[in-house]
């Protein structure tokens, strides 16, 4: 249903259109990305990013949604709002840095560059691997709220350079989330690494 809703959505859940046009009508420096936030209301964004996570989240939490909810439905409903709350915060964070890519480097591609480079060294580095072992473990806490905050500071942790990689793009957007929702699949599929006897 949220795909659908992007699809439809038009250019106000388009966030990388959104930005990427406000990022290059601003001009490039820092004075740019002063204008580029003015000119992009926090609303908007927050509207596009909550659109993006429904889109890509949900195929990665059937285990640690499923062991939230055999505490029952308001179980469920606690681990997704602590889960949606750390990614909503996460996502301002990174909203700003593609906004401020997109205003410090204008070369066309120059942004997505960057933002792909820094996804590949992530994805090859130690922490993140710990962060994707902690995300894959799904033993639910007694405290649903805090399991959901906890589970989502781990996939944050493990997923955050990915995410970043389509506020980047400046056209394509779409099939972008779609391929890093692949390797975001294939990444819970294989479960944590083994761990040393």
């Amino acid at each position: 249903m949220a795909w659908a809703l992007l699809f439809a959505g038009g250019t106000w859940l388009s966030l990388p259109a959104y930005c990427s046009a406000s990022a290059r009508f601003a001009g490039p420096g820092w004075a740019g990305l002063e204008l580029a936030l003015l000119l992009n209301p926090p609303g908007t964004l927050a509207a596009a990013w909550a659109a993006m996570l429904l889109a890509m989240m949900p195929p990665t939490l059937d285990r640690p949604l499923a062991a939230a909810g055999e505490r029952g439905p308001g179980a469920a409903g606690l681990f997704l709002l602590g889960y949606g709350t750390v990614w909503m915060a996460a996502g301002a964070i990174l909203i700003l840095l593609a906004i401020a890519l997109r205003a410090l480097l204008p070369a066309p591609g120059a942004p997505l560059a960057v933002a792909a480079l820094a996804a590949l060294a992530w994805q090859a580095s130690f922490p993140k691997q710990v962060c994707l072992d902690r995300c894959h473990a799904v033993a639910g806490d007694r405290d649903s709220l805090r399991f959901g905050l906890t589970h989502g500071c781990w996939c944050v942790g493990a997923g955050w350079a990915l995410m970043a990689v389509p506020l980047t793009v400046e056209t394509g957007h779409l099939p972008a989330m779609a391929l890093i929702l692949l390797v975001l699949l294939v990444e819970g599929r294989r479960g944590p690494r083994p761990q040393p006897a």
